[in-house]
């Protein structure tokens, strides 16, 4: 967590999301609070101001948490059709580190595209797509920590750049 370095969040094969304290690992005291997906979780993030959590999940749905102080405050689902099959990477949302209320996650839609999202609307702010280029799903992206980039690569090897 960017608000507070003993606090992480797991995601889990059981469909559950965890924050947990560090400093009390050897005790019940180190669970802090949890919710639950109906299926696996591939993946679970804090945002950059450390105030949400985005989990990515089998059961077609990204999940955005409001936290505090550990707790999580606020639960809002999305559709996304995560399923990727078994041939491909499983889709993790990912945090923009200049706009901390926008994600990006890869899209099964055609024509082939990554979304971005409000974690504040729920809403899909905008899609990024090249129809000439971008041929294949996006499973792995990232944003570039200080320019307005976002990268990402596909199941060929093929890596996209947006500015």
């Amino acid at each position: 967590n960017p608000l507070d370095a003993n606090q992480f969040v797991t995601s889990s094969r059981e469909g559950a999301v965890a924050i947990w304290d560090q400093r009390h690992m050897q005790s019940s005291k180190s669970f802090l609070d949890s919710y639950r997906h109906s299926r696996i979780v591939s993946a679970a993030y804090y945002s950059p101001d450390g105030k949400r959590i985005v989990s990515t999940s089998k059961d077609d749905c990204l999940s955005v948490c409001d936290v505090a102080v550990g707790k999580i405050q606020k639960r809002r689902s999305i559709r996304h059709n995560n399923a990727v099959g078994r041939w491909l990477t499983a889709f993790e949302a990912v945090w923009d580190p200049q706009c901390p209320d926008l994600f990006a996650i890869g899209s099964m839609r055609q024509p082939r595209q990554v979304q971005l999202y409000s974690a504040i609307s729920y809403y899909e702010e905008m899609v990024l797509q090249d129809v000439d280029w971008l041929g294949s799903v996006m499973s792995l992206l990232a944003f570039h920590p200080v320019h307005p980039q976002l990268a990402g690569i596909n199941s060929s090897g093929r890596a996209h750049i947006w500015e």
